[in-house]
């Protein structure tokens, strides 16, 4: 029979020892990594040293060893806490990037923008079309045609200046007679050429301010030939009467204009030297109506 001081003095041994096992383990340590995708990133835990069990706590809440997170491109940052058996502690951080998705090259961006914008336009034109066969009246002529000029203007333009470019917006404008009547082309921008290219501006939805500018001058570049002067359905640019007066636009001097004869020729151009106005003398910037000419255009269109 064993003594009972034995039994004492061996159990006290063994708690003794069990403490010297416990002081003599490694200290704890935890470690994570990310593992990115082009979506999303696993981040993976480990913790060492300590006594087993261990815990994890990560930053986002999340208490698994490992979990997968859908991300944007970017770079992203992960903390993770590891407590052991003894409450022992240990904490780290890890990172990683996803990489962004590489994007089209600039010239096949562009490409598809331009076949977005000509199929944008096409559909306009056939709503048009189709808003005109259902009868749509006043519906129809809601939507303003596109004005016809096809002439390139490489240069801005406002009130005093003169020469084929001036003379060449006044066609345009001219292509509808409520706004510049065909009788006045002259090649000087006076009043008269101002006042309808404002009209002309706030019909198309352009900053009205006179002054011919880059916005105006892309409106015309962007829409050249979709216009459908007679409304019957056929742009301009596709239709052999423009006006529909019986006169094939070739032979027509004025293909957009079904007032004026084709044996007029255009002999508006000189016009006695008369001005937009009336007055003579206007065409060499001497005309009355000139002494509104002092604001400066050059930030307006």
């Amino acid at each position: 029979m064993i003594h009972p001081r034995l039994l004492a003095s061996s159990a006290a041994m063994a708690l003794v020892l069990s403490f010297a096992f416990v002081g003599a383990a490694s200290a704890l340590t935890v470690t994570c990594s990310g593992a990115p995708t082009a979506t999303n990133i696993t981040w993976t835990g480990s913790a060492s040293g300590g006594i087993a069990p261990f815990s994890f706590l990560w930053g986002n809440g999340s208490t698994s060893t490992s979990q997968t997170i859908a991300v944007a491109p970017g770079t992203y940052s992960m903390a993770l806490e590891a407590t052991d058996a003894s409450s022992t502690v240990a904490t780290t951080t890890c990172a990683a990037t996803v990489a962004a998705t590489s994007t089209p090259p600039a010239d096949g961006l562009a490409a598809q923008i331009q076949a977005l914008l000509n199929q944008i336009n096409v559909l306009k034109a056939q709503i048009l079309v189709l808003i005109q066969q259902a009868g749509g009246g006043g519906t129809a002529t809601s939507t303003p045609p596109f004005p016809p000029g096809c002439f390139v203007f490489n240069k801005d333009l406002k009130h005093g200046d003169g020469g084929d470019d001036v003379r060449e917006l006044q066609r345009t404008l001219a292509s509808d007679p409520s706004i510049f009547p065909p009788d006045l082309i002259t090649g000087f921008f006076g009043p008269r050429t101002e006042q309808a290219l404002m009209k002309f501006q706030r019909k198309f939805g352009i900053r009205s301010t006179g002054f011919f500018g880059p916005l105006s001058r892309g409106f015309l570049k962007e829409n050249c030939g979709k216009a459908d002067t007679d409304h019957d359905g056929v742009r301009d640019s596709e239709d052999s009467d423009d006006d529909d007066d019986g006169t094939p636009d070739v032979e027509d001097s004025h293909p957009h204009n079904p007032n004026i004869a084709t044996s007029t020729n255009i002999k508006s151009v000189d016009h006695g030297n008369r001005g937009e106005n009336g007055k003579k003398g206007e065409s060499d910037n001497k005309g009355k109506g000139n002494s509104d000419d002092g604001d400066d255009e050059s930030d307006d269109d």
